[in-house]
């Protein structure tokens, strides 16, 4: 899983959102499978798949998953954290 995460990412970097976008989907739902939704590395993953979906246009949806992310970190890492802020900053910009 780290592989394909990085892997992703990479894609993702270099502008080729459509090559990303399926392993940004499968990541997450893996890390779901294998660990659990709220696992820090969960969270990443589910981070990146909101990062393509805005590549590809997806502003909307990039939002709602941003939205969702932010309301999962702030229950593992507390409202004070910097994450989840981050995270409603981004969906509202």
């Amino acid at each position: 899983m780290p592989a394909r995460h990085d892997y992703a990412g990479g894609l993702f970097r270099f502008g080729r959102h459509e090559e990303a976008e399926p392993l940004a989907r499968r990541v997450p739902a893996d890390r779901t499978r294998l660990q659990d939704p709220e696992h820090p590395l969960t969270l990443s993953a589910t981070s990146l798949t909101a990062r393509v979906a805005h590549g590809l246009g997806r502003i909307d949806e990039a939002i709602g998953i941003m939205e969702e992310l932010s309301e999962r970190r702030a229950r593992v890492l507390g409202h004070e954290h910097p994450r989840p802020a981050h995270d409603r900053a981004w969906g509202a910009a």
